[in-house]
């Protein structure tokens, strides 16, 4: 999917005259970090699809969803992963769930 849309945004890059390969890439990706004994199915589930327009499976698949511990690891290994120079910068979570999930992935997360 990132790749996809990689390749439609160097294509109006180039339409509009713009070298591509001068375009820095960041990827953001949802976050939720589960609170001690939280489970993804708890009472905020809902608001999985509100703020991404995707259901708990296709967060649990694709999105960081997990306890910090397991959310760090995730995201410890994209680092690790080797980068081609094509693929993305740095890759960047999103999160818009305010201030405790902020202190979740600050105090917890960002640490590992």
């Amino acid at each position: 999917m990132v790749k996809g849309d990689w390749d439609k945004v160097q294509r109006f890059a180039r339409e509009a005259g713009r070298d591509p390969t001068r375009i820095g890439r960041v990827y953001s990706n949802f976050v939720w970090v589960l609170g001690k004994g939280e489970k993804p199915e708890s009472r905020r589930s809902p608001h999985f699809s509100v703020y991404s327009g995707m259901d708990l499976d296709y967060w649990k698949a694709y999105y960081l969803l997990g306890t910090a511990d397991e959310v760090a690891e995730r995201n410890q290994r994209a680092y690790r992963r080797p980068r081609p120079r094509r693929g993305l910068d740095r890759p960047q979570p999103a999160s818009n769930w305010g201030l405790e999930q902020l202190e979740l992935i600050a105090g917890e997360v960002l640490p590992e």
